[in-house]
């Protein structure tokens, strides 16, 4: 009985489990993110890009003129290809996306995520969250 409890114990303890912000970060349903990026009027600009953050830690890139249309797959892997990855860190609250992109998250709400490039040229961008109609 006690070897039970103790093998119980070690497999619940090795199982990991999604941090508040990872959870957020995940599209329920019909939902999309759409990308916008600081422009040099200080204004957040729509460039035809959107995000699915999928839970098993791939993401799907997405193009759509109409920012509050869910958009077409930019990329689509052939069978067997590696899928674009995403990754959260907790301890220093950076999101990495596809192709190596590092993100500071400044803060996050409802449905909008504040964020800055590490990598590059250190543009502000922001993630608001849409359900697809």
């Amino acid at each position: 009985m006690k070897k039970a409890i103790l093998i119980l114990a070690i497999i619940l303890s090795s199982c990991t489990e999604q941090n508040p912000f990872e959870k957020y970060l995940i599209n329920k349903d019909d939902t999309f993110w759409v990308e916008k990026m600081m422009d040099s009027t200080a204004n957040y600009k729509y460039y035809n890009r959107q995000s699915v953050f999928l839970s098993d830690y791939t993401i799907e890139s997405l193009s759509s003129v109409d920012e509050n249309k869910k958009g077409f797959r930019q990329v689509t892997p052939i069978e067997g290809g590696v899928k674009q990855k995403w990754n959260f860190n907790k301890n220093d609250s950076t999101l990495t996306t596809s192709y190596r992109t590092i993100f500071k998250i400044k803060k996050y709400s409802n449905d909008t995520i504040y964020m800055k490039m590490t990598t590059g040229k250190n543009e502000d961008f922001i993630l608001i969250k849409h359900i697809q109609q």
